[in-house]
């Protein structure tokens, strides 16, 4: 597809999301309190717009539209629920059903589009491939994967390339993670389809490791090639690290209880984020495990809300045959700068070794290479948004130098996104 194509295709896409998204607020729920910019708990639900179709713009957008389709459902729903007369016990079957039918295969939609056109496809466009994709419905409608064809390229990728490939999905989905931890912390609120997603990502990161194909033996394969390691030892490395890091997550146990127990004993579609109060202050924690093409890195949020904003540092340690690394991320949202107007930011400092890929310029293949060099390097966002009502608009700046920091091109960057949304209770 030329640019030009691109372009217009983008333009589409500008006005049919404009138009839902005026569509939606013109039916949201209770006042929009544009004036209070304290304790505000609407969650703020936005999508991106770069026309470069980047990584994130897929991510952003795939999981805003699943997250509003469960906020549309829940807030059909709950209006059902309301209906006198009714035994509670109909309510309660009702919601296992829907839980079953509506709410895992919206969740395991959320995760594989993106997961493969932007995670997988992502990585194979940055580095000048091709690929097609097969999709299947979703569980419980079918019990077949969806998945990504052998991409094709003009050149033999290289040894960083293809684990960078391979481990794209399972990127991505720690992307999708972390916004909609940030966005929920930063409301205070956990709906019910936010704690399904969150579930979800934590369930896959966590159990793909123990499957005998997939993403994980792929990557854990390339990676074994290179560096001279058992294949079996890597994915058994990674399952127990991804089952402590995952599944013992602070955030996934809360999830956990708020959809087994909050929701389908008790009904509630929302409730809010946990945390332990110090001087008007909530902290909480959470922890992920990400795979790197080195090995994986060890990641902990320390989160923190107050009336205005939220805040999280995260630190993370890197290990594997490639080599070790070490970051450390610092975010801020929601922080009030005028009248209906905020801004978030994030700073990311890492230090991990050095990636051969065409993007740079260099193409290896060396069977057990020596330890690659370690660089530092820095990048982040800005990002302002400015408030009507319930509906925002906004701006966002990314810069960062050479290096893998999360879904971005691992070449330096500079790059500016349209971001367009809702925030709604």
């Amino acid at each position: 597809m030329d640019f030009g194509a691109r372009r217009r295709k983008l333009g589409h896409v500008f006005l049919f999301v404009g138009a839902a998204l005026w569509s939606r607020a013109a039916r949201a729920d209770g006042p929009s309190r544009p004036d209070d910019v304290t304790d505000d708990r609407r969650v703020a639900y936005l999508f991106s717009f770069d026309g470069l179709l980047r990584p994130s713009m897929g991510a952003d957008n795939y999981t805003s539209l699943f997250r509003l389709a469960l906020w549309d459902k829940d807030a059909l729903l709950r209006r059902w629920e309301q209906v006198p007369r009714v035994p509670s016990i109909v309510f309660g079957m009702t919601r296992l059903v829907e839980f079953a039918l509506l709410d895992v295969p919206l969740a395991i939609s959320a995760q594989t589009y993106a997961h493969e056109i932007h995670g997988h496809g992502g990585r194979i466009r940055e580095f000048g491939g091709a690929t097609s994709y097969v999709f299947m419905p979703p569980f419980p409608y079918s019990m077949k994967t969806s998945y990504y064809t052998d991409p094709i390229f003009s050149r033999t990728p290289s040894d960083d390339e293809q684990i960078l490939i391979t481990q794209g999905g399972l990127n991505l989905e720690g992307y999708q993670r972390r916004q909609v931890l940030m966005t929920a912390f930063e409301a205070g609120s956990l709906s019910h389809g936010d704690a399904v997603l969150y579930f979800g990502w934590a369930l896959h990161l966590a159990g793909y490791g123990a499957l005998k194909g997939g993403d994980v033996t792929n990557w854990t394969s390339a990676m074994a090639r290179k560096f001279g390691k058992n294949q079996q030892d890597l994915q058994r490395s990674y399952l127990i690290s991804a089952s402590i890091m995952e599944l013992l997550d602070p955030l996934f146990l809360y999830s956990t209880y708020a959809m087994f127990v909050r929701f389908l004993v008790f009904g509630e579609r929302r409730i809010s984020t946990p945390g332990i109060a110090i001087r008007g202050v909530r902290f909480w924690l959470s922890s992920h495990l990400g795979p790197v093409p080195w090995g994986v890195e060890y990641q902990l949020d320390v989160l923190a809300r107050t009336r205005l904003f939220a805040l999280a540092v995260t630190p993370r340690l890197g290990a594997g045959p490639g080599g070790s690394s070490g970051g450390l991320t610092l975010s801020a949202r929601g922080f009030p700068i005028a009248r209906d107007v905020r801004l978030s930011a994030e700073l990311d400092l890492w230090l991990q070794p050095e990636l051969m890929t065409f993007s740079e310029g260099t193409v290896t293949a060396t069977l057990n290479p020596p330890p690659a060099p370690l660089l530092p390097g820095l990048g982040g966002h800005v990002e302002v948004t400015h408030g009507i009502g319930p509906m925002l608009a906004g701006l966002r700046i990314t810069a960062k130098t050479t290096g893998l920091m999360g879904v971005s091109p691992i070449a330096p960057a500079l790059e500016s996104a349209v971001r367009l949304g809702l925030r709604l209770q």
